[in-house]
């Protein structure tokens, strides 16, 4: 159990649960990690209405020793939440901002999608209460898009998937990219920066299925490419760490022993 050693044993140290949890709220769907801050998605909890979704905000009672205790510090829901948003289903937390998915909300016509962006309310204080900052929608947004089937945070930067998108073919998918517009600064609004999509995107690839981002890098899935055999494609800033910058694909990642429903691509990181 030495933190400073790879090779060591793990060892659980917490079981974590809402602190109003019930029967099919799906608690622990989805969930990210930021150093000392964890959040949980239950995209089925019935706070706004039936699997209108939640997410819980947990840190651990001591920031420097692992085998710390954890405690819940905020339960998250959209404010203009509403039955079947399934607000929730995918969550990202980087430093003390979090993003989570609502593929099913009606922002642009139905299952349009939407995501939210949550910060503490005292900067930098993961154990204050939370508060919504902003409400991400395409720009271009449309019925069965399914925007925010997938989230991912880096720093100032989010990356959100709607793998229902249908510019290159029905379900061909696509990624949007946003980021803040006071740059550190948590309290700020986001401005949408780029749309993604697959150089060679097709119907039903689903790309977007899922996301990540690490600083300048976007790596994004398509399930269902080729056959449902699957492939991830990689994304870079053309400026390094410039905001505004736009995205250009660099890679489309394929197993080389790839086979029908092999599904690469529905999970990265």
């Amino acid at each position: 159990d030495n933190a400073e050693l790879p090779s060591s044993f793990w060892t659980q140290r917490a079981k974590l649960f809402a602190s109003d949890g019930a029967a099919s709220n799906r608690f622990g769907w989805s969930v990210s990690v930021s150093f000392n801050t964890a959040v949980i998605g239950a995209s089925w909890d019935n706070a706004k209405g039936d699997a209108s979704g939640s997410a819980y905000v947990f840190t651990s009672d001591d920031d420097v020793a692992p085998s710390s205790s954890w405690t819940q510090r905020a339960k998250l829901v959209a404010v203009d939440g509403a039955a079947g948003d399934e607000f929730g289903r995918n969550v990202s937390i980087s430093n003390n901002t979090v993003i989570a998915g609502a593929w099913g909300n009606n922002a642009k016509g139905h299952k349009s999608g939407a995501a939210y962006v949550f910060t503490p309310d005292v900067a930098g204080n993961a154990t204050s209460s939370w508060t919504q900052r902003a409400k991400l929608v395409a720009s271009d947004g449309a019925v069965n898009d399914m925007f925010g089937t997938s989230v991912s945070i880096s720093g100032d930067t989010a990356v959100v998937g709607a793998d229902g998108d249908d510019d290159t073919g029905s379900f061909s998918g696509s990624a949007f990219v946003f980021t803040r517009d006071a740059a550190g600064n948590e309290s700020s609004s986001w401005s949408q920066r780029a749309k993604l999509g697959a150089a060679d995107g097709a119907a039903r690839a689903y790309f977007g299925n899922s996301v990540a981002i690490s600083r300048d890098t976007i790596v994004a899935g398509a399930y269902r490419d080729n056959g449902v055999k699957g492939a991830a494609y990689i994304f870079t800033r053309d400026v390094p760490g410039a905001a505004s910058s736009a995205w250009t694909q660099r890679a489309k990642l394929a197993a080389n022993d790839g086979a029908a429903r092999d599904s690469l691509g529905s999970g990265v990181a």
